[in-house]
């Protein structure tokens, strides 16, 4: 019978979840746990689950937390993971932690509640890590690389939220800029591909944001806009030949977005060709479910709309499912895209298309 069915369903996953609980392989832990206890809908359990160090570390590994982020959706939402990292880190603190564990775990917290739009008590705990790290820990070249790379992310997502460019955000821009070049500078010295794909990282970061400027149209102290777009040139540039070398597809893919935004003149032909190539590269990379996907359709929507209102609507709405599907419905960056969806006329767009 259904109901027996339906028993069998949560009696299964409950004595997986309770077998799960007590292991000990914490991979093992972190890879069935969850799933189980989701299923179950212990949203308490699950709360809890994450809040492991060891689980939590597994699923942060993850360059775009993709399954935390969907985890904590069922546990509570990005809010409450962010208060409840934040008294762990706090509890961490005052059971005698070395400098080291809190220092590292401060960073991981605050790389997860980036990719949360958490961006307030992200930067906190990054700008907390570095001073701990410049203070207590011997400045490490590669951990301090490291920590102004995720500051740089931090500032440079929160940016995102402004919706579009504008001129009284140009000192925003120029400040990501100079925390992005300090991490490039130290990563710079360092040696091995993994140093050399953050190093690519940082230099796609840091050419969006020359570029930012440029579009603001503003000088500020030393940055005038024709030179913040000859240097969001040069960084693009790097990227691309980082990228290329080391064979990543979805970072060459964010690389060409960038170069399309501030290279080449709005509408032109070569900016769309560039916009068609990074979206091509990025579902071949990533398919068409990811954070990155949703940005270049949400951007390709900015330049179409002054040709082909209908036409951009339907990109809009694609960059929105996407992000739902990624991100949530209440991530900052989802809310964004839906904010021009309420526009009268998409409004008016959507209710044509449904008929």
């Amino acid at each position: 019978s259904e109901d027996y069915r339906k028993f069998l369903y949560t009696w299964w996953h409950g004595k997986l979840a309770s077998y799960f609980e007590v292991n000990e392989n914490h991979d093992r832990k972190a890879e069935e746990l969850p799933y189980h206890l989701e299923r179950l809908l212990d949203h308490s359990r699950l709360a809890r689950c994450l809040l492991e160090w060891p689980i939590f570390e597994k699923l942060a590994m993850d360059e775009y937390n993709i399954e935390l982020l969907r985890s904590w959706r069922k546990a509570g939402g990005y809010v409450t993971a962010a208060t409840l990292y934040t008294q762990s880190l706090l509890n961490l603190s005052a059971a005698n932690a070395s400098d080291e564990e809190i220092g590292d775990k401060k960073w991981k917290v605050a790389r997860f509640l980036c990719s949360a739009g958490q961006y307030e008590i992200a930067e906190k705990l990054s700008e907390e890590a570095i001073d701990l790290e410049n203070s207590k820990l011997g400045a490490r070249e590669e951990k301090l690389a490291s920590l102004y790379e995720l500051l740089t992310d931090i500032k440079a997502e929160a940016s995102k939220l402004a919706g579009f460019i504008s001129p009284k955000d140009c000192y925003k821009h120029y400040d990501i800029v100079q925390i992005g070049l300090k991490a490039i500078d130290l990563r710079k010295n360092l040696q091995g591909d993994e140093n050399k794909y953050h190093l690519g990282l940082v230099e796609l970061r840091v050419s969006f944001h020359y570029g930012a400027f440029y579009k603001s149209g503003r000088t500020y102290k030393n940055l005038t806009p024709t030179n913040a777009r000859e240097q969001s040139g040069m960084h693009s540039k790097n990227a691309l030949q980082i990228f290329q070398e080391l064979g990543d597809m979805g970072h060459l893919a964010e690389a060409n977005l960038n170069t399309a935004m501030y290279v080449y003149e709005e509408m032109s032909k070569e900016q769309v060709k560039l916009y068609e190539k990074a979206l091509e590269l990025c579902i071949l990379a990533y398919g068409e479910y990811h954070k990155l996907t949703a940005r270049i359709v949400f951007n390709t929507s900015i330049i179409i709309e002054y040709t082909d209102k209908p036409k951009s609507y339907l990109y809009y709405k694609r960059a929105y499912d996407i992000s739902c599907e990624v991100l949530g419905a209440t991530h900052p960056a989802t809310l964004r895209i839906k904010s021009v969806l309420d526009e009268p006329e998409f409004m008016a767009l959507a209710q044509k298309y449904q008929k």
